[in-house]
């Protein structure tokens, strides 16, 4: 939330997966709103057994969201 109490929304384009999720995290400050010990649940779209392209979610963009959880040290879980 922005100081006004609305959502902020962020949108970055690019090859880099990585790069952009780090840009949107800076951008929305999200690990400072996460207290220190809580717990994340990320839930990724995992309708199929297998990577499929514009149906489920690219194993490196969830790599990319758990990162910056692990090296803050909040606890996260992929659901």
């Amino acid at each position: 939330m922005s100081d006004s109490g609305k959502p902020r929304v962020a949108a970055v384009r690019g090859g880099d997966v990585d790069a952009a999720i780090r840009e949107v995290f800076g951008y929305c400050d999200i690990l400072s709103m996460i207290p220190r010990g809580a717990r994340v649940s990320i839930k990724p779209n995992l309708t199929y057994p297998h990577y499929k392209p514009g149906v489920t979610t690219s194993p490196a963009v969830i790599e990319s969201l758990v990162s910056p959880f692990c090296t803050s040290r909040i606890s996260t879980s992929v659901s």
